[in-house]
């Protein structure tokens, strides 16, 4: 009998593939490709004159003592790795660059090979109706592996090549390339593998392009401060775009900026500086056109949330606007020099919490730092000067703008991730003597939002208020959403989240925003939800209003009936009770998630 076999390549472990039958194979499937990778190193070695009598790390044929530790927490974190190094004697190559590389690459190769044969078992057993769970797990993680070392840094297959590349007389920068490898790598996990990095991996959201546009500006920018100055025109376009991602890309401006006036102050003579800032515009520009044409309500909304300021009505709609029993109280964020200093220190705490685990071999490097002594990981290996500016500028600039904000107001946590991109590099410096310890909190990072990933899905870890978030924005909007598809006639939500939950699970139920209730959105525009006219809600009798418990809201010509209260309970159903009963007093769970009410808002004679 066949079962279902599908992963997703690369195999990373996560809720929804934690089974003992995947765990195994692909436990079994690391040490092959490992095993295979290695030996066929030691093969190739051996063939083209490198053999050894009573070698250790060859021939042996034994996949734990091939297994590394930085290679297999790799494996844990990404889905790919490497085997323990094996060492070879160039001295004894007749051609020692050429042999070099082929050594290398036998590793991938042979994983490819492996992968092949194990698909030609994997179609035969399918042919038996047979399940071909493991021999499928291998394909996958061979394949993974052959591929991703394929990217030209060392310790993987491909450095090796790159490194022969460079001319016979350039020892000191191939000595330094190799050296630079592992940082490199180890920079790529601490961006990674972050609580925003690895969501950014699972969730697309506007960071996602925002990041993405942010390093390629920082990319950009130090190939112009190394000397290319048209690169600036690259620069700008990643700017342009990061903007059309999301408003924070514009404070890149200051940190290119000051890193051209500290590294190359003699290129604001050129053109090239200003070419790029007029791309970026350029490339903004349909954005801001669009803006003027639309009562500039994007900015005038960003600006009056990320400020906490006052930015007047951002959008009207035809139909009358609600008025709350109760007056809002408008937040006006911290308003004493205390309360101001414990927003700070919140925000501080919180982007610090980002990091995770890596916490910890952070803070032991700060308490086994000593003066400077001369060598050690970071010596042989110190940044460029020329991006040096830059990159304190980006990791310093984003983190003081939103530090201010957070004394005006509450900035989300996200708002300043870029900052990562930037700091990403240096702390791989600083942290270079403890790279084991880097990944294994980049592997603990990993488990543990596996962990909270799987809480949101379970709702089985005994989290508090706060840490049970992912659980308020995502449990019981599917019973929600089948209530709201059960009511007769029309249905209109309070605000954005709660509309948007239920269109998306109920997509043919035309739920629209009513003006007035919470902040606007683009459902009051009408261009996600058709506008439904007044005449056309008069006709049908009233409609039915969906949000979160609160006294109904005064909606002119029409009347509030008694609303019908749903109790969502952590890792249960919602469960319906009358307004104002001991039900709804004394809840079925000590701690509900959410409290909804559907009112049914009948027309009244009233204009």
């Amino acid at each position: 009998m066949t079962t279902s076999s599908a992963w997703s390549v690369p195999f990373v472990l996560g809720p929804h593939n934690f089974a003992i039958d995947a765990v195994a194979a692909f436990v079994v499937s690391v040490l092959l490709a490992c095993l295979v990778n290695a030996e066929a190193q030691a093969f190739a070695s051996t063939f083209l004159g490198d053999s050894r009598v009573g070698a250790k790390d060859r021939f042996h044929f034994n996949a734990f003592l091939h297994v590394g530790i930085l290679g297999s927490i790799c494996y844990l974190v990404g889905g790919f790795g490497w085997p323990r190094t094996m060492e070879i004697d160039r001295g004894k190559f007749a051609r020692p660059r050429l042999y070099t590389v082929l050594t290398r690459l036998a590793g991938p190769v042979a994983n490819l090979l492996l992968a092949g044969i194990a698909s030609s078992i994997a179609s035969v057993m399918k042919s038996f109706e047979w399940d071909p769970l493991v021999f499928l797990m291998v394909i996958g993680v061979n394949v993974t592996t052959a591929l991703y070392n394929l990217i030209p840094l060392p310790p993987l297959a491909m450095g090796s090549l790159v490194c022969e590349l460079f001319p016979l007389d350039a020892l000191r920068a191939r000595s330094l390339f190799l050296q630079a490898g592992p940082f490199l790598i180890l920079a790529l996990v601490l961006s990674a593998a972050t609580v925003p990095g690895i969501g950014g991996a699972v969730i697309a959201t506007p960071d996602t392009g925002l990041a993405l546009c942010w390093a390629l500006a920082l990319h950009e920018a130090l190939a112009a401060l190394q000397g290319d100055r048209r690169r600036w025109l690259g620069a700008g376009l990643a700017v342009g775009l990061g903007l059309l991602a999301k408003y924070p890309m514009v404070l890149i401006g200051p940190v290119l900026l000051w890193a051209l006036v500290r590294t190359d102050p003699k290129a604001l003579r050129t053109p090239w500086p200003y070419v790029g800032g007029l791309a970026a515009l350029l490339v903004f520009s349909p954005h801001l056109l669009w803006n003027a044409q639309n009562d500039w309500v994007t900015m005038r909304f960003q600006l009056g949330h990320g400020f906490v300021s006052e930015t007047g009505p951002l959008l009207r709609n035809d139909l009358p606007e609600a008025l709350p029993a109760l007056p809002r109280v408008p937040d006006e964020g911290p308003r004493t020099p205390g309360e101001r200093v414990t927003s700070v220190l919140g925000y501080v705490g919180t982007q610090t919490a980002l990091w995770g685990l890596f916490l910890i071999p952070a803070l032991w490097t700060l308490m086994r730092r000593r003066a400077p002594s001369g060598g050690g990981a970071a010596a042989g290996t110190g940044l460029d000067p020329r991006a040096a500016p830059l990159l304190w500028a980006g990791a310093l600039f984003p983190l003081a703008f939103f530090g201010w904000i957070a004394s005006l107001g509450s900035p989300e946590p996200n708002w300043p991730a870029m900052y990562l991109l930037s700091a990403a590099p240096l702390a791989a410096l600083a942290l270079g003597k403890v790279a084991v310890w880097v990944w294994a909190a980049a592997a603990g990072n990993a488990l543990l939002l596996t962990l909270y990933a799987w809480h949101a899905a379970t709702a089985a870890l005994p989290l508090g208020d706060t840490a049970d978030r992912i659980l308020r924005e995502t449990h019981g909007y599917p019973e929600l959403a089948a209530r709201a598809a059960a009511l007769e006639g029309l249905v209109f939500a309070d605000g954005y989240q709660t509309a948007a939950m239920v269109r998306f699970y109920q997509p043919d139920l035309a739920v629209a925003q009513w003006p007035g209730v919470t902040r606007p959105s683009e459902y009051l525009r009408g261009a996600i939800a058709a506008p439904v006219s007044l005449e056309e809600i008069r006709r049908a009798g009233g409609f039915w209003l969906v949000g979160r418990r609160s006294d109904p809201p005064q909606i002119s010509g029409f009347a509030a009936q008694a609303p019908r209260i749903l109790i969502d309970c952590k890792g249960a159903g919602l469960v319906e009770v009358a307004a104002g009963s001991p039900e709804e007093a004394n809840p079925p769970c000590r701690r509900p998630l959410h409290r909804w009410q559907l009112v049914r808002y009948m027309a009244s004679g009233e204009p």
